[in-house]
């Protein structure tokens, strides 16, 4: 099992490009940072599949017309620097609330017995005591893997391991270009970045056609 865990598209995108098929998360399509993260884990995504915290965001406010549409004011109070459901409208659309409960109660029900692994790549790099927690919060999916990248701004490609433990990692990752959205400049990036969680896919990972 492959999961995204943000902290943004990127994670998704990596994990898309693999030939593995990989688990519907409610983090795929949205905005949140490290401690958004933390927030969903402890209290099993009750916060961000509440109606009553999401809020509409004026059509004057977005950054552009069909994007930014929904926010989450408590998640924004943590950090998260732009609207959380970029790509979502959960406050007028049902089908796009549905699809974040839906992918949220696809983590809740993963099966414990098969081995998982779990990715984060964010721009919006947190305390290790953070990280920590969040991989603290993912023993109760069983066997689990955590796979942690900070993406820092370009200059002389680097990566440059933080933690390294049998299921617990934290790197940082300088690249040669700036991450813009889902695609860094120089295409070395996500091969090197996309090289990295494909090392770490556990064996028994369905593929697609294989």
């Amino acid at each position: 099992m492959i999961i995204s865990l943000g902290t943004h598209c990127f994670a998704a995108h990596v994990l898309k490009s693999l030939p593995y098929r990989r688990e519907k998360s409610p983090f795929d399509w949205l905005f949140s940072n490290p401690a958004m993260v933390l927030d969903c884990l402890q209290n099993d995504f009750a916060r961000l599949t509440s109606p009553d915290e999401h809020v509409a965001v004026p059509m004057e406010e977005r950054p552009h017309p069909p994007f930014g549409a929904s926010d989450h004011p408590y998640y924004r109070s943590l950090g998260v620097p732009m609207a959380v459901f970029n790509h979502h409208d959960v406050v007028t659309k049902p089908n796009d609330f549905d699809y974040i409960k839906e992918s949220a109660a696809t983590i809740l029900a993963l099966d414990k017995s098969r081995q998982k692994l779990f990715f984060i790549a964010t721009v919006w790099p947190a305390p290790l005591s953070v990280y920590r927690s969040i991989f603290d919060n993912l023993e109760r999916f069983g066997s689990a893997r955590l796979l942690i990248v900070d993406i820092l701004p370009a200059g002389i490609c680097n990566l440059d391991t933080i933690i390294s433990e049998e299921n617990f990692e934290v790197i940082q990752y300088t690249p040669y270009s700036a991450l813009e959205g889902i695609q860094f400049r120089d295409e070395r990036d996500f091969e090197n970045l996309r090289s990295l969680v494909l090392e770490r896919v556990p064996a028994e990972t369905p593929g697609f056609g294989l």
